[in-house]
């Protein structure tokens, strides 16, 4: 399969400002955990991974560092209706600290649901999947596939390029934070007669991952996207971190902090929670980059960025002043409070 790297977008002059803003607050170095230089990256933007036992193809992207060495994973899930190729600020900024990311399209895709609809409003079928366990059974199995397919993934990296496949992540977004949710242990409400099998509080964990990253997360609602109590979420004991926005309600009406609930409820032990006032549903994508900075100067994306790199660091490359950062509330007081912190 032939890469193809994509050609840098023709700025405009507040597209500019917005990106000196952004690449000035990820490359500053933290007090306690100097960033170090940024790797040189590539990536594979299209690979059919056939799933035999389905009788499926999972759209991927795989987005790399090219130095040799051997690289943690993180595996990224995205919001309804999005694709593989969504997320590329959060993505690129995680691979050129070191990680090779893996960006599955989910069936819920406006990219792939076109493929089997013919109707206007394809954003409203994907939104209808998230309440649909058929679609939740169907994300986890997706990542779970990749997770059993590492050796053939690993096989499309250039040579020098391997994979630590005992040393992993998974990150999510929306949507994809459910998926993520549910592999790290919390169980979702399964209705009677939707899946052969299935009914009730359903666990899905995976034994894999050794760190969970969770954008726009659901805390308690049901029925729907949401978990039926708290007590859902009693088994996700790995470590864990929350990330939400003040502008970051729910769909149904529920506030920003709701959003905060998976860090509240989940056992204590290595939990972190970042929620940046200001910032929205989409803050984590980079997309608002045109208007990146607020009145009082902060970029609201990079305090995401940074954060999650922090934990990755300390999570799955054992980086103690990575850790420090996050126990120490960095981002929280360089701030002055716009990134709230917390741990637990």
């Amino acid at each position: 399969m032939v890469k193809k790297r994509m050609k840098a977008p023709r700025k405009t002059p507040a597209f500019a400002q917005a990106g000196k803003i952004i690449l000035s607050a990820l490359s500053a170095p933290s007090p306690a955990s100097p960033q170090r230089p940024d790797l040189k990256i590539d990536w594979l933007g299209k690979f059919n991974l056939v799933d035999s036992v389905r009788g499926k193809t999972i759209p991927l992207r795989i987005t790399y560092p090219t130095e040799p060495g051997h690289y943690p994973v993180v595996i990224f899930s995205h919001g309804a209706g999005n694709s593989k190729d969504g997320y590329r600020f959060l993505v690129r900024h995680w691979a050129r600290a070191g990680y090779i990311c893996l960006q599955p399209s989910h069936d819920d895709s406006i990219d792939l649901l076109r493929l089997k609809h013919n109707v206007p409003d394809l954003m409203a079928l994907a939104m209808q999947a998230t309440g649909d366990p058929v679609f939740w059974l169907s994300r986890v199995k997706d990542i779970e596939h990749i997770i059993a397919s590492f050796s053939t993934l690993a096989a499309k990296l250039p040579a020098g390029v391997t994979m630590d496949e005992k040393t992993v992540a998974i990150a999510g977004h929306s949507f994809g934070s459910f998926t993520t949710q549910c592999l790290a242990g919390v169980t979702p409400d399964i209705p009677p007669g939707v899946i052969p099998g299935l009914s009730g509080p359903t666990s899905f964990a995976n034994a894999v991952p050794r760190a969970f990253v969770m954008f726009s997360p659901q805390g308690v609602h049901t029925p729907g996207l949401g978990f039926p109590s708290h007590a859902a979420w009693a088994n996700m004991h790995r470590p864990a971190i929350v990330i939400g926005g003040s502008l970051d309600n729910g769909l149904q009406g529920q506030p920003a902090r709701w959003r905060t609930e998976p860090f509240k409820y989940s056992p204590a032990g290595d939990k972190y929670l970042l929620f940046v006032n200001g910032a929205d549903h989409m803050t984590c994508a980079g997309k608002p980059l045109t208007a990146a900075a607020s009145a009082n100067g902060h970029d609201l994306f990079a305090y995401m960025a940074l954060a999650t790199r922090s934990f990755l660091d300390a999570y799955l490359k054992g980086d103690s002043a990575a850790k420090q950062t996050l126990i120490d509330h960095d981002l929280d007081k360089q701030s002055g409070g716009v990134a709230e912190q917390d741990h637990r």
